[in-house]
């Protein structure tokens, strides 16, 4: 029998911008490789992925990905320096050592599932998998707990005004 080797999983991440989310992942690092009208293959050194011009809520709000690094803390200044966080309006955690025994950050969109919760989740799916439970018997989870952070600079950098109301259901307000 051949051996069956695997060479990579690639994702298809989904754009609401596309053209704004190409741009973001340049400012990240990634360089684009190939692109068209509905696709453009990224890539880092070894990592790629296919960024797709789609964008269905429900896809988008229970997507994730996981880039690892050698030097978290290098990337963590490298996002730091370049202004992604303000200049993209996304919320970040700065590195910490992780329960699961890996050092990371998290950048995360304005509005979707709480990604600590769904790291906390996937975790579980981890330990069952290891366990001998075949991923095709694991039920679909979809996230329980979504956060609304807006980001004020961005808002008056964009001429916009975020209502009182607004502003009162958020879950966090960067300044």
């Amino acid at each position: 029998m051949p051996a069956l080797r695997s060479i990579e999983v690639k994702a298809f991440v989904p754009a609401r911008d596309f053209e704004l989310s190409k741009r973001f992942y340049q400012d990240m690092g990634f360089e684009v490789a190939w692109s068209d009208d509905d696709l453009a293959y990224l890539q880092h050194d070894n990592s790629a992925f296919l960024l797709q011009n789609f964008y269905e809520p429900e896809h988008a709000a229970n997507f994730m990905m996981h880039l690892l690094v050698e030097d978290v803390d290098a990337w963590w200044q490298h996002v730091e320096r370049s202004g992604l966080i303000a200049k993209y309006g996304v919320r970040s955690e700065p590195p910490s050592d992780k329960p699961w025994g890996m050092r990371d950050f998290v950048i995360v969109m304005t509005y979707g599932p709480n990604v600590l919760d769904s790291f906390q989740s996937a975790a579980g799916y981890v330990d069952k998998v290891l366990n001998g439970v075949k991923p095709s018997d694991l039920p679909v989870a979809q996230p329980t707990k979504f956060e609304l952070i807006l980001n004020l600079k961005t808002a008056k950098a964009l001429g916009l005004t975020i209502p009182p109301t607004l502003l009162a259901r958020a879950d966090e307000v960067i300044e």
